[in-house]
C-alpha cells in the first residue's frame, strides 16, 4: 500500500483491522483474482466520493490542532502517541479478553 508516495508497515499492519469495516460500508473491494493468499484493496467510486467529502474538513482540523506546535513538540507527540501505540498492541484485543457478568435485571415488585 502507498501512503503519500511511499509503502508504510504501519498501513500494511493496519490493514486487516480496517478494511472489513470499510468493506462492509461499500468503500472498497478486495479482489484477488491472481492468488488467494493475497488481497488487493481497491476504493470503490463511493469510497472516492466519501473521501472527498470528508478529507478536507479532516485536514482543516488537522491544522487547527496541530500548526501551532513547534517541530521539538510534534517530535515529543510522536514519541509520546507511540508509546500509547505499542502499549495498546502489547494488551490482548478486547474481544479476547472474557467478558464481565451482567448484573441480573431488577425484578418488579
Amino acid at each position: 500500500m502507498r501512503a503519500a508516495g511511499r509503502t508504510t508497515r504501519t498501513m500494511l499492519r493496519l490493514l486487516p483491522e480496517w478494511t472489513w469495516w470499510i468493506g462492509q460500508a461499500g468503500l472498497l473491494e478486495q479482489p484477488s483474482p491472481d492468488d488467494e493468499r493475497a488481497t488487493l484493496v481497491t476504493i470503490t467510486d463511493a469510497g472516492r466520493a466519501l473521501l472527498g467529502r470528508v478529507m478536507p474538513g479532516h485536514i482543516q482540523v488537522t491544522r487547527l490542532l496541530l500548526d501551532p506546535l513547534s517541530d521539538q513538540d510534534l517530535d515529543h507527540l510522536r514519541d509520546i502517541m507511540t508509546r500509547v501505540r505499542d502499549h495498546r498492541r502489547a494488551q490482548p484485543p478486547r474481544s479476547a479478553a472474557p467478558r464481565k457478568p451482567r448484573p441480573a435485571p431488577a425484578q418488579e415488585c
